[in-house]
């Protein structure tokens, strides 16, 4: 994610339309790793709030949703954000 950040921050400031050719690759890998996270602590009994994976069993107050869940659905909306993005922007005609 905090790659993303640099990505995206750059392209805004010079106006870059293709920056989705590195953003969706990033958050694509991304949400393959908290996804991979999410299913490891829903099917793994050892990961309890003694256990050895504690502290990603935080829940967020609102939806009870825990850190791989909540940075899965970041990468999720970060990658449909940039792709509607990308078909919004049309390309600049030179003259």
């Amino acid at each position: 994610m905090y790659p993303l950040v640099v990505v995206l921050g750059v392209a805004a400031l010079e106006s870059h339309n293709t920056v989705w050719r590195t953003v969706v690759p990033l958050s694509v890998v991304g949400a393959s790793i908290a996804g991979y996270h999410s299913v490891l602590q829903a099917t793994t009994a050892s990961c309890t709030f003694a256990g050895p994976c504690a502290v990603v069993q935080w829940q967020a107050p609102v939806l009870g949703l825990t850190i791989p869940n909540l940075s899965l659905i970041a990468f999720v909306l970060v990658t449909i954000t940039v792709l509607a993005g990308s078909n919004l922007v049309e390309p600049e005609h030179q003259l």
